[in-house]
């Protein structure tokens, strides 16, 4: 129940983010407090999901970590919309943070093993191959590289964890969605920051583009990470292991 409470909150937020203050200029202050409010909501369930529950370890404590450098990741994007690079370059280190600190956790729970790894550098090379042969990211290219294989390394350790068991049930299919939807929510973002999606995807081209000045790739991007995030946060309540 707390979960799907907690996901139902962060879907309306971010509806409401996504549909109305998200359509204000980039420059509005609005639109970094909109923002923000909807990180706040995962925040929030971490906290409260870290409170209610006694037997989550160090498992917890590194997700509640890992969702505030998250929330910090999400202001500092939105500044960079005015800020410049600095700004990019700061927010895709916290999110770099986040994504290390999941794994981390997750090492607490099992260490590594050829599954995830494999998954990690299969994802990484088709996501490098996308990227560098359709845009040209520039100064950008390490960082958003770098960041590109932690998230994927994210991922590919949150599914191993579940595949061989080693977190309880519920807050493993919580922890498997919400770092998918989050990666799910890079790829949505790399697509509409530097890459022509219109020639990239010349059958669906009419579709991409939406009503209220938002993209189909703006609302993949923005409900499946709120909504992710807030999933990551909600399996620290079921998360039973002692680590």
């Amino acid at each position: 129940m707390f979960a799907a409470i907690s996901v139902f909150i962060s879907f309306i937020v971010t509806s409401l983010y996504m549909l109305g203050l998200r359509t204000a200029a980039n420059a509005d202050v609005m639109y970094i407090v909109s923002k923000a409010l909807c990180s706040a909501v995962f925040v929030t369930v971490g906290v409260i999901a870290f409170a209610r529950n006694k037997k989550h370890g160090k498992y917890g404590l590194l997700l509640l970590i890992s969702i505030m450098c998250g929330m910090a990741g999400d202001v500092l994007l939105a500044l960079s919309v005015t800020k410049g690079n600095a700004f990019f370059i700061s927010g895709l280190a916290m999110f770099f943070a986040d994504a290390v600190l999941i794994v981390i956790s997750l090492y607490q729970q099992d260490g590594f093993n050829w599954l995830e790894i494999v998954i990690a550098a299969v994802l990484s090379g088709l996501s490098a191959w996308l990227l560098l042969s359709n845009a040209d990211l520039g100064a950008l290219t390490v960082p958003v590289l770098v960041y590109m294989a932690a998230i994927m390394l994210a991922a590919g350790k949150a599914v191993s964890v579940g595949v061989y068991k080693k977190l309880h049930g519920t807050a493993a299919v919580l922890l498997i969605c919400g770092v998918l939807l989050w990666m799910l929510s890079d790829v949505a973002l790399a697509l509409e920051m530097f890459i022509d999606v219109t020639k990239l995807f010349k059958a669906i081209s009419p579709l991409i583009y939406l009503t209220g000045g938002n993209t189909a790739l703006d609302y993949i991007n923005g409900f499946s990470y709120f909504i992710g995030q807030t999933m990551i946060a909600t399996s620290i309540m079921y998360s039973k292991k002692e680590s």
